[in-house]
């Protein structure tokens, strides 16, 4: 037997697999809400119903991406921000370099349009009855497939970063599913 350690042992790679996976996961879903919300405009009924529809799958969609963020910072930048913008602060750190760490993940463009959808959330979760405004709510869901694209193109690079930390050939690119 060997005395050298097998890939498969190696707890980095290991590790940045068991990333790449859960961020594959998370990410699946919010796909699948931002599909889900982008549906709602072809539907008929009544307003109330479609807005309440839709700001379903977007408080869904923006959740899913904050998941992949935690994911990311828990890995990479010591740990989640605390206190009580710790949401916004997630997603301004992500669009911010960690030197010896991480690239950037986001854009200053795409931070700021994904920071939208984290408002809308906030709005919904803590709006306790208040009716949602279809017309207020269909620019979001309009954008939310552009949005969509450029999360994806972001992941991909953020998954060659992680490849090229562990092995060229351990990475999982998040454009083959769906």
């Amino acid at each position: 037997m060997s005395s050298m350690k097998s890939r498969d042992d190696d707890p980095l790679r290991l590790r940045l697999l068991s990333l790449l996976a859960a961020i594959a996961e998370d990410w699946e879903a919010a796909k699948k809400n931002a599909a889900q919300a982008r549906q709602v405009l072809k539907e008929s009924g009544p307003a109330e119903l479609r807005a309440a529809a839709a700001a379903t799958f977007l408080v869904r969609f923006y959740t899913g991406v904050e998941q992949v963020f935690q994911r990311i910072a828990q890995e990479f930048d010591g740990g989640l921000p605390v206190g009580a913008a710790w949401h916004r602060d997630l997603l301004m750190a992500m669009a911010r370099e960690i030197p010896t760490s991480r690239p950037a993940l986001l854009t200053a463009q795409l931070r700021d349009m994904l920071d939208e959808y984290r408002k809308f959330r906030h709005r919904v979760m803590h709006a306790y009855g208040a009716d949602l405004d279809w017309e207020a709510v269909r620019p979001l869901v309009e954008r939310v497939g552009d949005v969509s694209t450029q999360v994806q193109a972001a992941l991909d690079q953020f998954a060659a970063f992680v490849r090229a930390i562990g092995e060229p050939d351990i990475g999982n690119d998040f454009t083959k599913k769906g």
